[in-house]
């Protein structure tokens, strides 16, 4: 899985995963997708080489072989311990996933949304990168305004 960064000087500035492999050869039509977006590759030693390289990847993370969702990670003075932001697919329901976990929900605006924050522990956590309905999870982070 590879996590892309921001960079100002660099055409585009956020580029997809999909931009950043076809830079290097890697056909993205190959690529691991997860619910329609590209999210990684299988790569050579040579491929992971220069994809390390490339200023525009943020870190690239190993994925199992049923797929992974995208877990940004922030620093641990950042970090509010065990709070996740979470992106899901259309359809599902938040409730739903959380019963399925025993997990906490914190906040989402409704049922119908596509984000929520929860309270969960490590193993809740990496349980839910797992299930096919989430497409990201974030640690959740302490507001820097205060």
């Amino acid at each position: 899985m590879i996590y892309t960064t921001y960079w100002p000087h660099a055409e585009p500035t956020y580029p997809s995963v999909s931009d950043i492999l076809v830079r290097y050869g890697i056909d993205p039509g190959a690529a691991r997708t997860r619910h329609g977006l590209v999210v990684g590759a299988d790569l050579d030693a040579g491929q992971l080489a220069a994809l390390r390289r490339d200023r525009q990847v943020k870190y690239i993370e190993r994925d199992c072989v049923d797929g992974v969702a995208r877990y940004q990670r922030v620093p641990e003075t950042s970090r509010v311990p065990g709070q996740y932001a979470v992106w899901v697919a259309d359809g599902c329901y938040l409730q739903a996933l959380l019963a399925r976990l025993d997990g906490t929900l914190l906040w989402a605006f409704d049922e119908g949304e596509r984000f929520f924050y929860a309270q969960l522990t490590d193993r809740q956590r990496d349980r839910l990168r797992r299930d096919p309905d989430v497409l990201e999870l974030d640690d959740d982070q302490l507001d820097s305004a205060l």
